[in-house]
């Protein structure tokens, strides 16, 4: 549970208000009446319904309605950098790849790596492989290579996956 302190706004978790109040005593269910003379007010946490999956949270501040503390919580769609994804397929990573004019860089760096099995298990994976890891080596030293960034290859990644 959370409490509000009504003059300098500052948020308080009900967990530290034995530790901030040591002389004050404090029911186990902490209730209005009980922080009201240490000028606290209960903080409802009413979070609205929304799709975990495409949208998030934001705290707006504190809302005051009929006199009771309220989170302001808004609803707002996922942005790309709020969105981390895993695996896409060979069909979609080829694809961006195209779109962004990196599909014959990328067959460069590989046909340049000078160790042979190191090369011919990179060309295997970016030929064969059904679907790419975010967290596989061998894509990532290609992509480093490349001059992709993790920001980047997030991006990338985030992008490949809506195609």
């Amino acid at each position: 549970m959370w409490l509000i302190n009504k003059e300098t706004q500052e948020r308080i978790f009900s967990g530290d208000l034995r530790r901030m109040y040591p002389n004050s005593l404090f029911s186990s269910v902490i209730r209005q009446e009980d922080v009201e003379p240490l000028g606290l007010q209960v903080l409802h946490n009413k979070q609205p319904k929304y799709n975990h999956s495409t949208e998030k949270l934001v705290d707006n501040g504190i809302a005051i309605i009929d006199g009771e503390y309220y989170i302001d919580y808004q609803v707002i769609p996922l942005t790309p950098q709020d969105v981390i994804v895993n695996s896409i397929s060979n069909r979609q990573a080829r694809l961006w790849l195209i779109d962004n004019d990196e599909d014959e860089v990328v067959i460069n760096i590989i046909n340049e790596i000078s160790d042979d099995k190191l090369r011919k298990k990179a060309l295997a994976e970016f030929e064969y492989a059904i679907e790419f890891e975010r967290g596989n080596e061998t894509l990532n030293m290609i992509l480093s290579l490349i001059g992709k960034t993790p920001k980047d290859i997030d991006q990338m990644f985030y992008e490949a996956s809506l195609l």
